[in-house]
This record gives structure tokens, sequence and C-alpha cells, in this order.
């Protein structure tokens, strides 16, 4: 698993708390499995075929 650039990871979590989501509802909307939103938020993987580009 690569390692996501450490900002990326934050601007997604603050971007989505601004805007009041859950991570499950967010994963919804970018649709990707909400396991794999949270490793983004958590910047545990980067792997662009498995989200839309909707991030």
């Amino acid at each position: 698993m690569a390692e996501v650039d450490p900002k990326l990871g934050e601007l997604i979590k603050k971007t989505r708390i601004e805007r009041r989501f859950t991570q499950e509802e967010m994963a919804e909307l970018v649709g990707c499995h909400p396991k794999y939103y949270k490793n983004l938020e958590m910047e545990k993987v980067c792997q662009a075929s498995q989200c839309s580009a909707g991030l």
C-alpha cells in the first residue's frame, strides 16, 4: 500500500467536517467503500482507481 501525502488526508478530512458529512456519506458521494475512504483520511492508501475523481 502506498502512503498518501499527509496534507491530502488532512485536507480531505477538514473539507468533510466543514461540510458536515460523515465518512460514510462522503464515501458514497465519491463512489468508494467507506473503509477505503477512512483509510484515505488516515493517510494509509492512495489508489485513484478505487475512488471516483469526485474528491
